[in-house]
């Protein structure tokens, strides 16, 4: 796509068709922001340790510290088919509300080809912060993931609305993948500790701040005490 000249501006500010298409940035809102740049649906951009389950497309993840619920869970496994078609499994007792947001979540990363990895810290993050959107509120902090506005606005969403679920499901899954970037290299370099996994990584990027180093954040039990709850796991 190339820029337009000065007086082809002119004559798309005056009404007149120039036979020029001008597309608009896709960014955080649009329906079709792909955040990771085009990781591959099940892929794994930060693998490399404490081998993972692979995901029903058959990509691995590897290091994403994702594994299947517990084998001795006896709660009862529930499974939801979301209006994009996808089918993931739970163990909470979810309410229609929840299991619409969860859907929500669901839906948009296959639509855009992420990371099953993604999806399953994406719907944990949604159900530790807000109970997947049914606690909006608290303090400072608001919406399904709990931003506050200084953060929102420091890791680039500040053109999105944080009280919009669907503009906070892009940031996220956007978050996720930056997160992911500075993973790799950390673990690569060994300022990441190896025994910290991916998920709890993310956990203290978006919990703790975006520039903590706090790799023993007491915010990493609550967080994993809360992903047993749920029982998440995508398909």
């Amino acid at each position: 796509m190339r820029t337009l000249r000065p007086e082809e501006l002119e004559l798309v500010a005056g009404g007149y068709d120039t036979g020029i298409t001008v597309t608009a940035p896709i960014g955080p809102g649009d329906p079709n922001y792909d955040p990771t740049g085009g990781y591959g649906w099940g892929g794994n951009p930060w693998g490399g340790y404490n081998g993972g389950s692979g995901g029903s497309s058959g990509g691995g993840d590897e290091g994403s510290g994702i594994h299947a619920p517990a084998a001795d869970d006896s709660r009862p496994a529930h499974q939801y088919t979301t209006p994009g078609n996808s089918v993931f499994t739970y163990r909470a007792d979810l309410n229609q509300t929840q299991l619409e947001v969860a859907a929500k979540i669901s839906d948009y990363a296959v639509q855009h080809n992420l990371p099953w990895a993604y999806q399953v810290i994406a719907e944990n993050q949604a159900f530790y912060e807000s109970s997947l959107g049914t606690q909006m509120q608290n303090g400072s902090h608001q919406g399904l993931f709990q931003y506050d506005s200084s953060t929102w606005s420091y890791l680039g969403h500040g053109g999105a609305n944080i009280n919009s679920v669907d503009d906070q499901i892009v940031a996220m899954y956007q978050d996720i993948a930056t997160f992911a970037s500075r993973y790799a290299a950390g673990q690569a370099s060994g300022d990441i500790p190896a025994s910290l996994n991916f998920s709890d990584y993310v956990e203290v990027k978006h919990h703790a701040g975006p520039n903590s180093v706090d790799w023993g954040s007491s915010y990493i039990a609550g967080y994993e005490s809360s992903t047993t709850t749920l029982g998440f796991w995508g398909d």
